[in-house]
């Protein structure tokens, strides 16, 4: 086989009426596309274009999922395709490279794709891409997967490692049930991310499907809508990270959450991130959360929200940041002058950097005990001197762009 791939030249390879014509099997021929150039797919695709309904491709060192995507789109009577056990990496879209990276996520184009792929692969019944290193599954990936399972095609991609799965949320016409054989195969599933380019359309969607991934750890929304955060299941609150990147989108979302879903003894959220939630008119209130919440990281960056300092009174032991390891309100409005928190406070790492904040650093001194890194740079109106306490833990300090002066303590010089 490989030898005849080399032959530059040839220009007719008759095999009518052989059984190579229908099924042919380049399996453990050490294909490996990267080195030998696109022989291999050249020849085949060239001379069983018409004919060929079973390709074994699999055992190779197949790397360009957009080889997969040329078999598929040429050979016209193609029913089955072994592409197992291979170095396949990458998204899983079906979709080009180049395609992929010039992409437009209307609902128009994903529409015509969708369907303009399927009439292409209308004589296709199996895709087999099962052991290869395939990470994810795109938006495009799933819909495809669903619709081809509805018209009886079966795709195989287990023992992939696939850990994340991408939503695109302007397909309103797609209905959104998980295709169980996406389920079936990736049990370990722990990254879910729900992509909207449009924030000004919302399309209801049950997420309680995602309810069955027992390992789903990382819940991604970008630009999400407050309608969207008001139908997030209870089942999802054991999801211990919740990242949220607004896009701007200047809605107050955490008060639309479902205040059970940060609430023990059910939820496992340990880590909360927004993201550029920019507004002009939205001020942030704490307890952000329900008092009794798990949360051990709070990052609220880069949005402009403009709220007090945090006082003494948000670190009782029934408050929201009493158990809070990590604060970051990096690059806001936080403004007011700096508060003791108390001795106390088992925060270890605290980012207050970028804001309007006043005040004597001094106010800090007895979160210095447990404190591992303090950031403060860019705010021009602290002041005062560094605090001459013991800080056993403190290995990052940064107090660029303040008005902090005076003697630094020998001890400030020791920081690992």
């Amino acid at each position: 086989h490989k030898k005849i791939t080399k032959l530059n030249n040839l220009k007719y390879f008759l095999i009518t009426g052989n059984a190579v014509e229908a099924s042919l099997s380049w399996q453990k021929q050490h294909v490996t596309p990267a080195f030998d150039g696109n022989g291999v797919l050249d020849f085949t695709i060239k001379f069983f274009k018409d004919t060929l309904t079973s390709l074994d491709i699999s055992h190779n060192q197949y790397v360009r999922f957009d080889d997969i995507i040329d078999y598929l789109d040429n050979l016209t009577k193609l029913e089955i395709l072994n592409a197992s056990h291979n170095l396949l990496e990458g998204a899983l879209s079906f979709q080009k490279t180049a395609k992929m990276q010039q992409y437009s996520y209307d609902e128009a184009t994903i529409q015509t794709t969708v369907t303009r792929t399927l009439e292409k692969w209308k004589s296709l019944k199996i895709i087999d891409i099962s052991n290869n290193r395939i990470p994810n599954i795109h938006s495009i990936g799933v819909i495809l997967t669903q619709k081809m399972e509805d018209a009886g095609k079966r795709i195989y991609f287990m023992n992939n490692n696939i850990k994340s799965l991408s939503f695109a949320q302007e397909i309103k016409h797609f209905h959104p049930y998980l295709p169980k054989s996406i389920y079936n195969q990736t049990p370990d599933l722990f990254i879910l991310t729900w992509n909207s380019h449009d924030i000004h359309r919302i399309y209801r969607f049950d997420w309680t499907y995602f309810c069955v991934f027992k390992q789903l750890s990382f819940l991604f929304f970008s630009a999400v809508p407050k309608k969207t955060v008001t139908e997030i299941p209870i089942c999802l609150s054991r999801i211990s990270t919740v990242y949220i990147d607004c896009q701007h989108y200047a809605e107050n979302l955490l008060s639309n959450w479902n205040p059970a879903f940060f609430q023990k003894p059910y939820s496992q959220i340990r880590k909360l991130t927004l993201r550029l939630c920019k507004s002009t008119n939205y001020s942030l209130d704490l307890p952000m959360v329900p008092m009794n919440s798990n949360l051990e990281y709070l990052h609220i960056v880069q949005s402009e929200l403009s709220f007090k300092f945090p006082s003494i009174e948000n670190f009782t032991d029934n408050s929201t940041l009493c158990g809070i390891k990590e604060i970051s309100f990096l690059h806001n409005k936080l403004h007011g002058p700096l508060r003791s928190w108390g001795a106390n406070c088992s925060i270890e790492k605290l980012n207050v950097a970028m804001n309007h904040l006043h005040g004597d650093v001094a106010q800090l001194s007895a979160l210095l005990k447990n404190l591992k890194k303090l950031y403060l740079f860019h705010n021009k109106r602290i002041n005062g001197s560094l605090p001459n306490v013991a800080i056993p833990k403190l290995n990052c300090l940064d107090i660029r762009g303040t008005g902090i002066a005076g003697p630094i303590p020998s001890q400030y010089f020791k920081l690992t």
